[in-house]
């Protein structure tokens, strides 16, 4: 009789235990879950970050256009600045105490180098460039001329959004200094700005960009139009 002793060794084709089964899935789920979730994160770190360059390309083409025509402009007020009234025209002091009464820092308006009255505002996280003209205060005319613009029959302007529609602008400020005709100073304009990206999953994870630069005017003492 063939009796088969009691140390024999498993063979190869012996199986696992159910416990030893257990311990392997165990552990290879949690690598599966960890390598996930670092690839999950770093395709996450790459998308907010080529959304928040694309932010600020975008952002800086638009500021850039902004300092530009500021550059060139003069009569400079916003809500709460301290600019005086002598030798302004009179549609200006108008423009500007309508800005005054709603005390917005968020929005600025100029005379351009072609003599145009100019706005930029902060309005629905977006910025919007306005420009004043007579056909403007007509419903009719203005409606038809002003487009696919947001037309603002009482101050008689036309606004155009002017940031990309990936940028979503949190705040915004305006502030002129040595504004005032006359007294030796070119006019200097603080422009700030926080903004961040449009897209949900990047903005989860992103701090917003925070930008502030400040406008030299070369209108000076004796070179604006209201000096002279």
């Amino acid at each position: 009789m063939d009796i088969t002793p009691l140390h024999r060794k498993r063979t190869a084709r012996t199986g696992v235990t159910l416990i030893e089964f257990v311990v392997a899935f165990g552990i290879f789920t949690m690598l599966i879950t960890i390598a996930s979730g670092s690839f999950i994160r770093s395709m996450r770190v790459q998308r907010t970050s080529l959304q928040l360059m694309s932010v600020n390309d975008n952002m800086g083409i638009t500021l850039e256009q902004m300092m530009r025509e500021m550059r060139t402009g003069y009569h400079f007020c916003t809500a709460t600045d301290g600019m005086t009234y002598a030798g302004i025209p009179a549609e200006v002091i108008t423009q500007c105490q309508n800005l005054a009464s709603g005390l917005n820092l968020s929005e600025i308006q100029f005379f351009n180098a072609s003599n145009e009255i100019v706005r930029y505002r902060w309005i629905n996280e977006m910025l919007e460039k306005g420009i004043s003209r007579a056909e403007f205060f007509d419903p009719v005319a203005g409606a038809s001329l002003c487009g696919d613009g947001t037309l603002d029959i009482v101050n008689g302007i036309c606004y155009h959004i002017i940031t990309g529609d990936n940028i979503k602008i949190t705040n915004a400020y305006f502030r002129p200094s040595y504004n005032d005709d006359g007294d030796g100073y070119s006019p200097r304009i603080t422009l700030s700005f926080s903004l961040t990206t449009n897209d949900p999953v990047a903005e989860s994870i992103a701090t917003p960009i925070t930008i502030q630069t400040t406008v030299s005017a070369r209108c000076g003492e004796s070179t604006c139009p209201g000096d002279s």
